[in-house]
């Protein structure tokens, strides 16, 4: 859902990493998450697997440039009725946080 709302303003994977990281953590909603320690900000290799997947799906297409991005893929309607609830349920929450990490700089 991070990669949702950052839409264009995606600015590389470590900005995706700590959207996620500071999502999970208001929200609760990967409480066996496990971050390690990175130099600029918590890091998560599951992560990177669910990249590597959603890709594979076409739900979006990542973009390994420097820095990273991705745009909506070919199935993207796919993710958007398997997510609805999580959708409707955590968008506003999650919209806050990307629109706090919007402005940062990509590292």
């Amino acid at each position: 859902m991070v990669l949702r709302e950052f839409g264009d303003d995606l600015k590389g994977k470590i900005h995706a990493q700590k959207a996620a990281y500071l999502s999970e953590m208001v929200l609760g909603s990967r409480p066996n998450a496990q971050y390690y320690r990175y130099e600029q900000g918590p890091y998560d290799e599951e992560l990177d697997n669910y990249l590597k997947q959603i890709h594979k799906r076409q739900w979006f297409t990542i973009h390994n440039g420097n820095p990273m991005t991705c745009s909506k893929g070919k199935k993207y309607s796919e993710f958007e009725a398997k997510y609805k609830d999580l959708i409707s349920k955590y968008s506003s929450e999650i919209k806050k946080i990307i629109d706090f990490l919007r402005p940062m700089r990509s590292s």
